[in-house]
Order: C-alpha cells, then sequence, then structure tokens
C-alpha cells in the first residue's frame, strides 16, 4: 500500500500478486512492467507503464482511474468494477489487448496511436480525444455505451465496429471496408472529418 512518501517502481518488472492500494504519496511507474499474478485488486488511481495480467490471474480494476503509458496485455481475467482506464502518452505506439475481458469506460487522450491486437469491448464509453490515433488495426470494437471522437483520428480499418452510439465531434473517423453498426444515436459535427463506405 502506498499512502504516503515516494515509490519508484523498478525499470524492468515488478510483479504483483495482492492487492494494490494507491491513496497518497507519489508513485513512478519508472518506464517498467507492471505483472500481476494471483488475484489483485486496485484501489486508488495509479499511472502505470505497461501492464500485464498473467494467465489464469486475474485483476478488478476498482473504483478510480487506471492511467496506462505504455502497453496492456491481458491473458488472464480483467473486472473493470466501476472504474476507468485511460490510455496516453506523447508519441510513439500503444497496444492493447484485453483477451476475452472488458473494459468498463476506456479513453485515449494523448498523441499516440493506441493499436488493438485483439479484439475490444467495453461495458460503457469509449473516448479518442487529443491529436493521437485510435487503430482499431482490423480487430472488432464492441461499446455498450456510446464511441466518441473529439480529436485525433479513429481508423476503423476492415473489422466489423459495433457502437450504442456514435458522436464524432472534432478530429477525423476513417472506416476502410469494414462495416459500423450505430445501435443507436449517430451525430456528426460540421466541419470534421468523418469517412463511410
Amino acid at each position: 500500500a502506498i499512502s504516503a512518501g515516494i515509490f519508484t517502481s523498478p525499470t524492468g518488472t515488478l510483479t504483483l500478486a495482492k492487492n494494490f492500494s494507491f491513496t497518497a504519496g507519489t508513485f513512478t511507474h519508472n518506464s517498467g512492467t507492471v505483472v500481476f499474478g494471483g488475484t489483485p485488486a486496485i484501489t486508488g488511481s495509479p499511472a502505470f507503464n505497461h501492464v500485464t495480467i498473467n494467465a489464469t490471474r486475474s485483476l478488478n480494476g476498482g473504483t478510480g482511474t487506471i492511467t496506462v503509458d505504455g502497453n496492456w496485455s491481458n491473458a488472464g481475467t480483467f473486472t473493470p468494477s466501476t472504474g476507468i482506464v485511460t490510455f496516453g502518452r506523447t508519441g510513439g505506439t500503444q497496444t492493447v489487448d484485453n483477451g476475452g475481458s472488458s473494459f468498463r469506460v476506456m479513453n485515449h487522450n494523448d498523441t499516440s496511436t493506441l493499436q488493438l491486437t485483439n479484439n475490444m469491448t467495453t461495458t460503457s464509453t469509449v473516448t479518442q480525444s487529443s491529436t493521437g490515433t485510435f487503430d482499431a488495426n482490423d480487430f472488432t470494437v464492441t461499446t455498450a455505451g456510446a464511441m466518441t471522437v473529439s480529436g485525433g483520428t479513429y481508423l476503423a480499418r476492415t473489422a466489423l465496429q459495433t457502437f450504442a452510439g456514435l458522436t464524432v465531434s472534432g478530429g477525423t473517423f476513417t472506416c476502410s471496408t469494414g462495416n459500423i453498426q450505430v445501435n443507436g444515436t449517430l451525430t456528426v459535427s460540421t466541419a470534421v472529418g468523418a469517412t463511410f463506405s
């Protein structure tokens, strides 16, 4: 538990099999990887670099916001609870593989390219903002809440994208040869780039 002071994670791998609590003080990810084994839960709103959930293991995301500056790799189970996962760093590419698990709310809000390496589902909303790129990379995206593009670029590519609603209020939404299914309201603001084909 981190409730005061400064904890600096190693540049290599930090393996956690117990609960991770961050309520005060400073947690510095040091560009390393946090590997979750066992059945831990997160308390608070930490910022990690790379996140790995081992096979046959599970992670409860808790009620706060998990910020990820690197890659997300889930070979086990992620339970989002009521929390938020936010991806974003300055430049470069971040990869996301949440296995067969769902995010609840997922945001991408920096200048990086967020690239899927597996199909992705959420039990609530997804937001693409800032000037970065959300690259579906020929994988399906299914959201139980609305997809909002308010900045940057959303690349739908060739796989089916299924949204409970879609709002493009800024940036660019580009569809390649795949289908876009909107099971709700579609809103495209004037003077923004949206290409459906």
